[in-house]
C-alpha cells in the first residue's frame, strides 16, 4: 500500500465528497453518509455533493443509498435518532420544494423525498441519482437530503477533482474557487 497523508482541502465550491476508482467502495458510502448527515446537513462543512468516477458509481450508489436508509429520523433526545428536526419549517419547505424540483427536470428519487406526518421540521435522508447538472444541489449523480445529497459520475482523473473546484462546471486550471465556507473529501487508495 502506498504511502498516504490526510489531508484538508481548501477547495470552495459546494463541498464536494470525491470518490475516487480505488477506493473502498462501502468504507466510502458510510463515510460520505456521515459528511452530508451530521448536524442534520445544515453545518456549512458537510459535504453536499458526491463525485464519483464511472468506474465505481454503480457499487457506490446502492451503498450510499443503504447507509442513508439506516439513519433513523426523530427525536433528538432519544439514542436511538441519527437525524433531528430541520432548525425551521421555512428551510425544510424549501429544501422540499428542491427535491421535487430535482425530480422534476429528471433527477431518480432513491429514498426518502416525502415530508413526514406529524410536528417538527423532520426531513427523511433523501437519496437523487442523476441530478442534471446545474440543478440545487448541482450535480452529476445522487444525492441525499437531509438535505438532498448529489452523487455524480465522471470518468477518469483528473475530471472528479476538476468538478470539485465548482458545482456547475469543472473550474479552470488558473481559476481561485468561490471562497465561501470551504470543504472537501476524497476516498481513494
Amino acid at each position: 500500500m502506498p504511502n498516504t497523508a490526510k489531508q484538508v482541502l481548501e477547495l470552495g465550491g459546494s463541498d464536494p465528497f470525491v470518490v475516487l476508482a480505488d477506493a473502498d467502495v462501502e468504507a466510502a458510502a458510510v463515510t460520505a453518509v456521515k459528511a452530508r448527515h451530521v448536524n442534520v446537513g445544515q453545518s456549512c462543512v458537510n459535504a453536499k455533493r458526491f463525485i464519483v468516477e464511472e468506474a465505481v458509481a454503480d457499487a457506490f450508489v446502492p451503498a450510499f443509498t443503504a447507509a442513508a436508509a439506516k439513519l433513523k429520523v426523530g427525536d433528538p433526545t432519544d439514542p436511538e435518532t441519527t437525524i433531528g428536526p430541520m432548525a425551521r419549517a421555512n428551510l425544510r419547505d424549501t429544501l422540499h420544494d428542491q427535491v421535487r424540483r430535482i425530480v422534476d427536470a429528471g433527477a431518480h428519487l432513491l429514498l426518502g423525498g416525502e415530508i413526514p406526518d406529524g410536528p417538527g421540521c423532520y426531513y427523511p435522508p433523501t437519496v437523487l441519482d442523476h441530478a442534471p447538472p446545474g440543478r440545487p444541489p448541482s450535480t452529476r449523480r445522487p444525492s441525499a437530503p437531509s438535505p438532498p445529497s448529489p452523487v455524480s459520475p465522471t470518468p477518469t482523473r483528473p475530471l472528479p477533482l476538476q468538478y470539485a473546484g465548482d458545482g456547475r462546471r469543472p473550474a479552470q486550471p488558473t481559476e481561485r474557487p468561490p471562497a465561501h465556507c470551504p470543504a472537501a473529501g476524497a476516498a481513494t487508495c
